[in-house]
């Protein structure tokens, strides 16, 4: 599900989500019934929501907050170990003018700890950790525009 708002010109509100729930009805397997178990590594909700300003007193300036979460969920399929989700923040800021953009995103704002993906196995707990706290700075120019431009 998804939803986006202008309340007014310049900021955008977006919102996607997925509420999900994942269960066995009927399955066993060497002896093992699962039937009413959920499926493991499913979580139930996941969404992604996101704060746009693009000021209408300096053209070319954006800046955004974003907000990206994880819940619960299982981590083996008889359900005795899960996983707690995670919330990320992330902000990006950037400037365009004319053929020209500058920007700077930052992921992870909080530098939280925090697992993509975790499995169970009679090894034990394994995870896949996220990316810690990162700053991306670019620059990119418009040669579209800039040929355009002189073949005018």
């Amino acid at each position: 599900m998804g939803i986006t708002a202008t309340p007014f010109k310049g900021l955008q509100i977006r919102f996607n989500g997925a509420l999900n729930k994942h269960e066995f009805l009927d399955y066993t397997e060497k002896g093992i019934s699962y039937n009413g178990k959920e499926i493991s590594n499913a979580p139930h909700w996941i969404h992604n929501a996101e704060i746009s300003y693009r000021p209408l007193f300096l053209k070319g300036l954006r800046a955004s907050v974003e907000w990206q979460k994880m819940s619960r969920y299982y981590t083996d399929p008889l359900n005795l170990y899960s996983y707690k989700g995670f919330d990320i923040l992330n902000t990006r800021f950037g400037y365009m003018t004319g053929v020209m953009e500058i920007w700077l995103n930052v992921i992870n704002l909080l530098d939280a700890y925090y697992a993509v993906n975790s499995s169970r196995s009679n090894f034990g707990t394994s995870y896949s950790m996220g990316e810690p706290r990162n700053f991306t700075l670019g620059i990119s120019y418009d040669l579209g525009k800039i040929i355009r431009s002189k073949s005018n």
